[in-house]
């Protein structure tokens, strides 16, 4: 190689860092924003992008001005303006893949008068707080950013139904894909939780007449 293409190569390593790194971000948060389990929360990743690209150009626009760092400040610029578009198009190649997580989420149904895969009735005399115990740390986990909770493994939804004999009751969604493993850990959590009284499967919640 001779010395003018070396110079030339030279030339592009400065503005081809910020504009690479935006690639690597834009893909990163395209597969972030495709792995969401719920589709409210991947859309705060569009803002998010916009955001980050909007410190690229910023970063490019207080770099451009010194003639050390002008071709890094014109790359952060160009990277700062190619990063949305990066987003949504790789976003796109994953939605057209079949690859958005919270899209392929089958719709579930609620209701006294929808069948429920378990509906878990609850001893006579167990508190508002001890149901939402029930729903939050037995049929779901605490999410680790704790702000809230998220259904175990193989749940699709749970609603609070028709109480039966003054026995408080929750029913229970199971997901078509749900493996035996997941399964057995619904009901051995339940089997263990004090204030379960008895679980009835497969029935419809307005149909159970009695349960003692």
């Amino acid at each position: 190689m001779t010395e003018d293409h070396k110079t030339g190569a030279k030339r592009w390593i400065a503005p081809g860092i910020p504009i690479v790194a935006a690639g690597v971000v834009a893909a990163w948060a395209a597969l972030e924003f495709a792995t969401e389990v719920h589709g409210y929360v991947a859309a705060y990743w569009n803002p998010a992008v916009m955001l980050l690209a909007g410190l690229f150009v910023i970063l490019g626009v207080m770099t451009v001005v010194s003639r050390r760092t002008r071709r890094f400040g014109v790359g952060a610029i160009i990277g700062g303006l190619v990063l949305v578009p990066m987003f949504l198009g790789a976003v796109n190649v994953l939605d057209a893949t079949g690859n958005i997580r919270w899209r392929n989420r089958a719709q579930v149904r609620f209701g006294p008068d929808v069948r429920a895969s378990l509906v878990v009735y609850l001893q006579e005399g167990t508190s508002n707080d001890q149901i939402n115990s029930v729903w939050e740390t037995v049929l779901s986990n605490p999410d680790s950013g704790g702000s809230g909770h998220w259904h175990l493994p193989g749940i699709g939804g749970i609603a609070r139904v028709t109480p039966v004999d003054n026995h408080e009751a929750l029913a229970v969604t199971i997901r078509p894909d749900a493996t035996q493993e997941q399964m057995s850990e619904i009901h051995r959590r339940l089997e263990e939780c004090e204030y379960v009284y008895k679980v009835l499967e497969n029935v419809v919640p307005a149909d159970v007449a009695t349960v003692e």
